[in-house]
């Protein structure tokens, strides 16, 4: 787990955009401001006005903001670790002003009808409709404006809401520290039974992420698959599963199914969708976004109004993607945000402009807008919140047939625990050590005997709190080219190369993830380097070919 509260996997960090139904965000200023515009027909601007604004306003109170979550509901985590709710109006019973709820609080999700928390203990609260038992208290239809705990639950990392009240489809879903998941509520939606106490949902195992919408919900799991389940709405074919089912299988409970993206799509590193829509958006480790579901206007921003039943190529060149229900935000790598979609539709009205500089029509594909100037006047994408933990400095070497791994604990004060995963494939990792963190800065070295030719390792870091974090995969080669490591270094854009039998290579090459050669350096010396700077954000293999055609291989992400 990454503790971000947005997901994500590998190079994938949050940023200060997000998206709401008919509503957008940022946070800003010195002070951490959290700013709305768009729709308030819910209060989502918290201040009690239910007046829409195409400009940026500042929600009242809502400073010192960590991290929020918008839907119709909206909730923020302030930097003292408290909670607070407002918005959603009849759907959800809360109030249009901020109003605080719940104190040491790590992560909350805030949908249509009902908001969800999970405090640093591991215990999941709730707020708002229970319809269908989605509040996880042992019972339906006793509705709490106040936050309760959910039953039976003391080891969660995240907590979602999906459906809604109205639709009596509410759900709460619960990824677990162990990557299991639960769900509360659905009824028969999102599980295969209905349930007022959380059920374990089968087939979700080394989960990382969750997210979901108004029908469908997706798991994203540590090697970068994406697994969809639900059901679509009687009548209509918005492919929000994206599993590209007929017609007369859509309106079944489809249980955990590995969605398939399009050719050439690397493994997915962050997924988003909003509690109200009915599409999602995926972004894989080369930056490309694809998108599935509901497109009627045009939110995935391919130039059509088509909905699509299976994942497809929207964007290149992303960092971050933001899906809310009637139109979606994504930024691109080089700090640009664009947009896709509309502000109103044919089911709303008194709806303002999401579009900041632009007019306020409806688009259908991605089109470039601009915060930081009038009338918006807001500060530019940035990171925000807890930034994943990158150990880029995890290398592993081989000597003889051991592998010998090392790290540095990268000044991660809330660490806990290291654990060494081994692969003899890449896939199906295996815990083989458990270690102690011994604080910040602290080095670490872990000997593995392996008398196979190829080994892949990884690192998990856990937190006190019990989120977890993956590093990325090292590739070791057992044989007599004793120390073949990769290195990358973002700040410089440069990948060194290291061995200790530097006279026996003859080439370093940089592929692509689709085995295209990119690059090739033939002259080779100690400490050597390849440049990476003007390639795109992603992942590459590096190749050392030797003077005996045999070749080693790893692999480097550009951030």
């Amino acid at each position: 787990m990454t503790g971000d509260g947005f997901g994500g996997r590998g190079w994938y960090v949050p940023h200060n955009y997000q998206v709401g139904a008919y509503s957008a965000y940022t946070v800003c200023d010195s002070t951490n401001q959290l700013y709305g515009w768009g729709g308030n027909d819910y209060g989502e601007l918290g201040d009690d006005s239910q007046i829409p604004s195409d400009i940026a306003v500042a929600i009242p109170g809502m400073n010192n903001v960590k991290f929020y979550s918008t839907g119709y509901v909206s909730g923020v985590i302030k930097n003292d670790s408290t909670a607070w709710v407002w918005g959603g109006g009849t759907y959800s019973g809360l109030s249009y002003n901020p109003t605080y709820k719940l104190s040491n609080v790590k992560f909350l999700d805030a949908g249509i009808s009902h908001v969800c928390f999970v405090k640093y203990d591991g215990t999941v609260w709730g707020a708002g409709y229970n319809t269908n038992g989605e509040l996880g208290i042992g019972v339906n239809l006793v509705h709490s404006y106040s936050a309760v705990q959910m039953l039976g639950i003391s080891n969660a990392v995240r907590a979602i809401s999906v459906g809604y009240n109205y639709g009596t489809n509410a759900a709460t879903i619960i990824l677990l520290a162990d990557g299991t998941v639960k769900i509360a509520g659905g009824n028969y939606w999102f599980a295969p039974t209905n349930s007022n106490i959380p059920d374990l949902i089968p087939g979700l195992n080394n989960i990382v992420d969750i997210k979901g919408n108004n029908m469908a919900a997706f798991a994203l799991t540590a090697a970068g698959d994406v697994y969809s389940f639900g059901r679509e709405k009687t009548g209509y074919q918005f492919g929000s599963l994206g599993l590209g089912i007929s017609d007369t299988s859509l309106y079944v409970y489809h249980p955990p199914t590995k969605l398939t993206f399009p050719s050439g799509a690397a493994p997915i590193v962050a997924l988003s969708a909003n509690n109200d829509g009915i599409f999602a958006l995926a972004i894989d480790e080369n930056g490309n976004v694809y998108g599935w579901g509901d497109n009627r206007i045009g939110q995935l921003g391919d130039g059509t109004t088509i909905n699509k039943t299976t994942p497809t190529l929207i964007a290149t060149g992303a960092i971050d993607i933001f899906a809310g229900e009637i139109f979606s935000y994504i930024l691109k790598a080089d700090n640009t945000l664009w947009a896709s979609g509309a502000s109103s539709s044919f089911w709303t009205h008194n709806t303002g402009s999401i579009w900041m500089d632009l007019p306020n029509i409806e688009r259908h594909t991605l089109t470039q807008i601009n915060p930081t100037i009038a009338p918006m006047n807001l500060c530019a994408p940035k990171h925000f919140g807890v930034v994943p933990i990158q150990l880029l400095n995890f290398t592993c070497t081989a000597v003889g047939n051991t592998a010998n791994l090392n790290w540095i604990s990268a000044e991660e004060i809330n660490a806990d625990k290291y654990i060494v995963e081994y692969s003899k494939d890449g896939s199906n990792f295996q815990s083989i050590a458990i270690i102690n963190a011994k604080g910040s800065n602290s080095n670490y070295k872990y000997v593995h005997q392996q008398v196979n030719s190829t080994a892949f390792y990884r690192l998990k870091m856990m937190d006190k709190d019990g989120s977890f974090k993956y590093s990325e995969i090292r590739v070791v080669k057992f044989d007599n080219k004793n120390g073949f490591t990769i290195a990358p270094n973002p700040a410089n854009e440069m990948v060194y190369v290291f061995t200790k039998n530097n006279a026996a290579i003859k080439s370093i090459q940089l592929i692509s993830m689709d085995g295209q050669v990119l690059k090739t350096v033939d002259q080779y010396n100690s400490g050597g380097e390849i440049s990476i700077h003007n390639f795109p954000i992603g992942t590459y293999i590096l190749k050392a070919i030797y003077k005996n055609d045999e070749a080693e291989y790893g692999r480097v992400i550009k951030m």
